[in-house]
């Protein structure tokens, strides 16, 4: 794994991991040995495709220790994310009749949206010819096996036709069902361990009624606790490709929804679903009265949702490792989770260190790409186990889970000190192992003084 003369890198998937560990790389690397990083996507480049999918896009917020890792890249990228994403200013809690601001910055925008900031910096890095990092991309290529051991990856081209190339390190970020993670899995380098709990998601869009006027588009908007109903705002498929030209705030919105249920039966009938969301009793800006969720819902949406297929989002795999000889797993293909806000924000936190270590490593006379990556397994592995085990935490079909959330919520806004998992993961200023750790720990002295506080009462009564 030791190259005196030129490093190659290949990067699998270029989703917001696999484009943070360039744009790491391409900031990042002082090295004078050439650099070169040959990015494959089986997709076509994010600025010609759609930015949302109607059965599965949900709003992301990229804060806490996503803004961090941007941070670290940054000005630039801090810029560019202000310009082409959605600003987050906090969570709307319809039920609650309460705003919870947010003012240590962040962003909100789908998948798609986020992946094509990443990228739109980092061509503009390589036209400025700023790095003396070279990337290749591959758009419509999959990889469909490696060798970790010779570092040799094989791939379809855009034409279908089968190629193999040789790398120092091929980085997989390829997804939850990464393939590379199950490769690495069969010729024994490492062991998954895999958990199940009753979360599973339905997308619902709210396309009536001008919901972006309704609804802040800068805030996450939590409309329901039963069904678990948390919406939010994306870049509606046409404006999202004049983002690089005008302010992203200013250009129209659409809303998405991700309904939470504990199970994967069928929704219902048309009638059933109009039913469920005329239970559900939101209450958009001043000045406009509460209302039914179902308003904002046409027939053809409420129909498309009653046949929408469900997705099990409680799924989690954990890697006993994340380095396999010359492959190693970023995002999803090494730990993936359920759904609390922390998915893309833990990738893009990982990529950069693993950006960190690389660099480090090859500023060195003779690096050694193992090295690095070991260092990038020590580092991050134990931040995704903690993150894991705190996603694991949320069931949307337990009541009592749900009844302790906001229990311990309530408790927090009142006396100023956070116990749920979720919300301390937010706090860039704890490490996942610490967020965990402290919730543990809060959790358990607030259980000592309330059966004190029980004893006490009976005695004396």
């Amino acid at each position: 794994m030791t190259n005196k003369a030129h490093t190659e890198i290949a990067i699998i998937g270029a989703g917001p991991s696999g484009l943070m560990l360039a744009l790491s790389l391409v900031t990042m690397n002082k090295s004078s040995v050439p650099l070169t990083i040959t990015l494959f996507e089986q997709e076509d480049d994010h600025d010609l495709q759609s930015r949302a999918n109607p059965d599965r896009s949900y709003t992301i917020d990229v804060t806490g220790h996503g803004r961090l890792a941007i941070q670290r890249i940054g000005d630039e990228l801090l810029a560019r994310f202000d310009k082409e994403l959605i600003p987050f200013r906090g969570i709307q809690a319809h039920q609650l009749r309460r705003t919870l601001p947010y003012s240590e910055g962040g962003w909100t925008g789908s998948r798609g949206d986020i992946c094509s900031a990443l990228l739109h910096e980092l061509k503009a890095i390589l036209e400025a010819n700023t790095s003396n990092t070279n990337v290749t991309f591959k758009w419509q290529s999959q990889a469909t096996g490696i060798d970790p051991h010779s570092g040799t990856l094989t791939f379809a081209n855009e034409t279908g036709v089968q190629e193999s190339m040789n790398f120092d390190l091929i980085v997989a970020a390829d997804g939850a069902g990464s393939l590379f993670r199950r490769s690495l899995e069969d010729k024994q380098l490492l062991t998954t361990t895999r958990y199940s709990i009753p979360n599973y998601s339905r997308i619902l869009h709210l396309d009536t009624n001008d919901p972006a006027t309704a609804f802040d588009p800068a805030l996450l908007h939590l409309f329901s606790l039963r069904p678990w109903a948390v919406g939010g705002a994306i870049l509606d498929a046409e404006a999202a490709h004049k983002s690089t030209d005008v302010v992203a705030e200013s250009l129209a919105k659409d809303f998405y929804v991700q309904m939470g249920y504990s199970d994967d039966k069928p929704i219902g009938t048309m009638e059933s679903v109009r039913e469920l969301l005329t239970n559900i009793v939101v209450r958009p800006q001043s000045g406009t009265a509460s209302n039914p969720l179902g308003n904002y819902v046409s027939d053809d949406e409420t129909k498309a949702y009653a046949a929408r297929d469900v997705y099990h989002t409680g799924r989690t795999v954990e890697c006993s490792t994340l380095v396999g000889n010359r492959c190693v797993l970023l995002g999803d293909a090494g730990t993936a989770f359920p759904p609390v806000g922390q998915g893309v924000n833990a990738a893009l936190e990982a990529a950069t260190v693993l950006g960190e270590c690389l660099s480090d490593e090859l500023k060195k006379d003779i690096p050694d790409i193992q090295t690095a990556t070991e260092r990038y397994n020590s580092r991050w592995l134990p931040e995704a186990l903690a993150c894991a085990e705190i996603a694991n935490s949320v069931v949307y079909g337990s009541p009592l889970n749900m009844a302790k959330m906001f229990l311990l919520g309530a408790l927090s806004d009142v006396i100023g000190v956070e116990f749920v998992g979720p919300q301390l993961a937010k706090d860039a200023s704890y490490s996942y192992v610490d967020a965990l750790a402290t919730s543990r720990r809060r959790t358990r002295i607030l259980g000592v003084i309330s059966i004190t506080l029980l004893a006490l009462l009976f005695v004396a009564i």
